[in-house]
C-alpha cells in the first residue's frame, strides 16, 4: 500500500514541476490561477514530444529520462532569472478539485489496492501488455531499433509493427520514461499512471467550464458528473492509456484556445503551448487529433461566414497552423496517415447497447445487466439535451460549443447509421461527452436561478446542494456494477505469473512450449519468462496478425512438443500422467519435463498430436486433478531406446462428451484394439508392444468432433488420467 503511494506521489511530482516552468513562462496571466492542475497535463505533453524526438535520433528513455530532467529544472531557473514567481496562490476552489481528484483517483486505483502492491490490471482489454512491453523496450532502445520478428521471441511481434512512424509512440515512450524514473519495471508503473492522468482529467473539466462562464456550482456540477462518470471509469479499467492521455490533452486544446479566443490581443501568447499541445495529440492519440481538426474546421466556418474581424482570425489561425508543423513536421504527418488509417478500421467488440445522451453523461450504465426499454432512454435523454441548448445559449463563444457539439453528434451519428460500428461509437463517446457534460452543467445552473426567481421561497444555495447529491446518486448507482464487477474479477499481473521468472532460470537454455490459452495469462507468460526460447502452442490473435505466424492455421500452431522441450502449463498434476516430470511449480503453474520414463524401461512417453491443454477435473476427489480434452484423432509418441522391442501395459480413463464413442486404438498404423466407450468415465487397458526407435499410440474416434458453444476448439474424447507401466 505505502508503494503504490509513494509511486503515485512520485508520478503526479514529476510531470508536475517537469510542466511548471513552462506553464509560467508561456501561459497569460489568466490561466495561471489553474496552473497547479494544468501544469501536470503541460509536463506530460513536452516529455512525451522530447522523448519521441530524442528516441528518434537513437536515444532511449535511461537516457532521456536525464535530459528531461534537466529540461523540468532548467525551465524553472529561467523563470527565476526572469524573475517569474514559481509560487501561486491557492483558492478555496482548489481544495475542491483536490476532492475530486482524490476521488477519481481511488476509484482508478481501488482495484490495484486490493492486490496489495503495484501492478498492472484490466476489467479485460489485453492492450495495458503491449505498453508494458513496449515501455521496457524503450529504457535500453530507440524507436529505430526494432528486433527482428522471431516466433521464439513473443514480444518482437508486438514491438516491431508497433514501432511504425505515428502508431501512438509518445503514450508508449512516455511509460517507459516513467519506469525509467523509478527504476522500476513498466508493468509495476502502468496502472498508476493512467491513473494518475484519469484523476487529473475532471479538473480540467471543472476549469474550462469555469472558464466559459464564471459560476462555480456549473463547475462543481461538471466536477461530480467527471469524477463519477461510468464511461470514463470504464475505459480506465480496460487501461486505454492513450486515449486517457489523448483526452485530456484534447480539453487543454479547446482550453487554450478558447482563452485565446477570448484574449484575441494575446493571442500571440497562447501560439507556443497551444501548438505544443495540439502536436502532442498526434503522437500521444492520432486518432482524437481528427476531432480538434472537426472542431476547428467546424468554427471556422462560423466564423468566417460573419465578416468581422475575418481577416484577424484567419492570421491567427494560420499562426498556429505554422507554429504545430515547424514544432514536429514529421510526427505531425505520420500522426495524420496513421489517424485516417484507423478511422476505416473495425477492432474491438459490440457493446451492450447503443449509449444514449442519459449515457454519455453518465447517469446510466451500458455496462449494467439491466435492459432498459428504448422509449425510457429517449425520455430521460430529452431534459439531458434541453439543459445542453440551455447551457449553449447562455455561452459567450457560443461558436465554439456548437462546432464540439455538432461534430461530435455527426461522428457518433455517422457511427450508428453509417457503420453500425457501436464500440468505435462508444470510444467517441468517452472523448467526446465532456463537452456534453459542460453544456448541461451550464444550463442546470442557469434553470436553477430561473426557478428560484419565479419561487422566491426556495433558496438557491440549497436547491443547488440537493441537485448535487441527486448526481451524485445517480452517477453512484450507475459506477457501482462496474466498480464491483472490477474489484471482483480484474485481471492482474500477480505474483504467480512474476514467479515465472523463476521457472525461466530453470528452464535455461531450453525452449519452453507455453500450454495456454486465456490471452491474459498467456501474454504474461511469455513477458516474465523473458530471454528464455518460449512458443506458443496456441497463440491467440496478438500473435496471429503481422508477419510471426501469418503462414500457420489459427488455434493450431506448434501442437507438439520437440525433443527437450519443456512445457508450462496450468492445472498440472502428476497424476494425470505417469512419465512427466515435475522441474517447478507454484500455486498456479508448473513447469514440467514431457517424455519421461517408464519405470523400469528406457521407453520414453509424451503426447505428440491434437491434444488440449489441461484443465481442472470436476470428477471425484479420487481421480486424476488434470483433464486434457483431445481431437477426432490424437497421437502419444513411444520412444524406445532399448535395443529390443519392451512390452507395456496402459491405462486410460476416458471422459465421452458424445452420446456415443467409439475409438480406435493404432500403433503404428495398425489397429490393436477398438474400445466402446461407456457413458461414465472409467480406465481401459491397453496392452501394446513397441519396436525398437519411435513409436506412435494413436487414438481415433469414429463418431468425429463437436465444436461446443463459445469455445474455439474441436472436441471428440476426455482423458482424466494415462498411466504406462511395464508389463508383468
Amino acid at each position: 500500500m505505502l508503494l503504490i503511494i509513494s509511486i503515485t506521489i512520485a508520478i503526479y511530482l514529476f510531470f508536475l514541476v517537469t510542466g511548471w516552468g513552462i506553464t509560467r513562462l508561456t501561459l497569460p496571466t489568466t490561466i495561471r490561477p489553474y496552473q497547479l492542475w494544468l501544469s501536470p497535463w503541460m509536463g506530460l505533453i513536452i516529455t512525451s514530444l522530447l522523448s519521441l524526438s530524442l528516441s528518434q535520433v537513437g536515444f532511449n528513455t535511461n537516457q532521456i529520462i536525464y535530459v528531461a530532467s534537466i529540461l523540468g529544472v532548467g525551465l524553472l531557473l529561467l523563470c527565476k532569472c526572469r524573475k517569474i514567481p514559481l509560487i501561486i496562490p491557492l483558492k478555496r476552489f482548489d481544495a475542491v478539485l483536490a476532492i475530486g481528484s482524490l476521488v477519481a483517483l481511488f476509484l482508478a486505483l481501488y482495484p490495484m489496492i486490493i492486490e496489495g502492491v503495484p501492478t498492472t490490471i484490466s476489467l479485460g482489454n489485453n492492450d495495458p501488455h503491449i505498453y508494458v512491453v513496449l515501455g521496457d523496450f524503450f529504457k535500453t532502445h530507440s524507436v529505430n531499433q526494432p528486433p527482428p520478428i522471431h516466433p521464439d521471441d513473443p514480444s518482437s511481434f508486438f514491438i516491431s509493427w508497433r514501432l511504425a512512424p505515428g502508431f501512438r509512440l509518445g503514450s508508449r515512450l512516455v511509460f517507459g520514461l516513467v519506469a525509467s524514473l523509478l527504476h522500476l519495471p513498466t508493468y509495476q508503473i502502468f496502472t498508476i499512471t493512467i491513473g494518475v492522468f484519469f484523476a487529473l482529467t475532471p479538473p480540467l473539466i471543472a476549469i474550462f467550464t469555469l472558464i466559459l462562464t464564471p459560476d462555480k456550482f456549473a463547475a462543481i456540477t461538471a466536477l461530480v458528473i467527471t469524477v463519477l462518470n461510468v464511461n470514463f471509469l470504464f475505459f480506465n479499467y480496460h487501461g486505454y492509456a492513450a486515449q486517457t492521455f489523448g483526452h485530456g490533452c484534447l480539453i487543454v486544446a479547446l482550453i487554450l484556445f478558447e482563452l485565446a479566443e477570448q484574449n484575441s490581443a494575446l493571442y500571440r501568447y497562447y501560439l507556443l503551448p497551444l501548438g505544443l499541445t495540439i502536436s502532442s495529440l498526434f503522437i500521444l492519440y492520432p486518432e482524437i487529433s481528427l476531432f480538434l481538426i472537426g472542431f476547428l474546421s467546424l468554427y471556422s466556418l462560423f466564423k468566417l461566414v460573419k465578416r468581422s474581424r475575418r481577416l484577424v482570425f484567419i492570421r491567427n489561425l494560420c499562426l498556429l497552423i505554422i507554429v504545430v508543423v515547424v514544432i514536429n513536421p514529421f510526427n505531425l504527418w505520420h500522426g495524420l496517415r496513421y489517424a485516417f488509417l484507423a478511422s476505416g478500421l473495425q477492432s474491438g467488440w459490440s457493446m451492450a447497447r447503443w449509449a444514449f445522451p442519459v449515457d454519455m453523461v453518465g447517469f446510466l450504465s451500458i455496462h449494467a445487466n439491466q435492459v432498459y426499454p428504448q422509449y425510457l432512454l429517449l425520455v430521460s435523454s430529452l431534459p439531458i439535451l434541453i439543459l445542453m441548448v440551455l447551457g449553449v445559449s447562455r455561452l459567450k463563444n457560443k461558436k465554439l460549443w456548437l462546432s464540439v457539439l455538432t461534430f461530435s453528434f455527426g461522428v457518433l451519428l455517422w457511427l450508428k447509421w453509417g457503420r453500425d460500428y457501436s464500440y468505435g461509437y462508444y470510444k467517441a463517446v468517452g472523448f467526446t461527452s465532456f463537452a456534453l457534460i459542460i453544456a448541461v452543467s451550464i444550463g442546470l445552473s442557469e434553470s436553477l436561478k430561473k426557478i428560484t426567481k419565479i419561487f422566491h421561497q426556495l433558496s438557491l444555495y440549497t436547491c443547488q446542494s440537493i441537485v448535487i447529491l441527486l448526481i451524485g446518486l445517480i452517477s453512484t448507482t450507475a459506477i457501482v456494477p462496474l466498480f464491483n464487477t472490477m474489484s471482483a474479477s480484474h485481471l492482474s499481473v500477480n505474483s504467480d505469473l512474476v514467479e515465472l521468472s523463476e521457472a525461466a532460470k530453470v528452464a535455461g537454455s531450453r525452449t519452453v512450449y507455453i500450454e495456454e490459452s486465456a490471452y491474459w495469462e498467456q501474454m504474461w507468460m511469455s513477458y516474465f519468462l523473458g530471454k528464455t526460447r518460449s512458443v506458443f502452442m496456441y497463440p491467440n490473435e496478438y500473435y496471429q496478425q503481422g508477419d510471426l505466424y501469418s503462414d500457420m492455421s489459427p488455434m493450431q500452431v506448434f501442437s507438439t512438443v520437440e525433443e527437450g522441450g519443456l512445457v508450462l502449463t496450468r492445472n498440472w498434476h502428476d497424476d494425470f500422467m505417469n512419465t512427466d516430470k515435475l522441474l517447478w511449480t507454484n500455486k498456479v503453474y508448473s513447469l514440467i519435463r514431457p517424455a519421461g520414463k517408464v519405470d523400469n524401461t528406457n521407453v520414453r512417453i509424451r503426447l505428440l498430436e491434437n491434444w488440449w491443454f489441461l484443465e481442472e477435473w470436476w470428477g471425484n476427489a479420487s481421480d486424476s486433478k488434470s483433464f486434457r480434452w483431445m481431437k477426432q484423432d490424437a497421437t502419444i509418441k513411444l520412444e524406445n531406446e532399448e535395443d529390443r522391442p519392451v512390452g507395456l501395459a496402459s491405462k486410460i480413463k476416458f471422459v465421452p462428451i458424445l452420446p456415443k464413442t467409439t475409438v480406435d486404438v493404432y500403433l503404428n498404423n495398425r489397429i490393436i484394439k477398438t474400445i466402446k466407450i461407456d457413458s461414465k468415465p472409467q480406465f481401459y487397458e491397453i496392452n501394446i508392444q513397441v519396436k525398437e526407435g519411435e513409436n506412435k499410440l494413436r487414438f481415433h474416434v469414429r463418431e468425429g468432433a463437436i465444436q461446443p458453444p463459445r469455445d474455439f476448439r474441436t472436441i471428440a474424447l476426455g482423458v482424466n488420467a494415462i498411466r504406462f507401466s511395464m508389463q508383468d
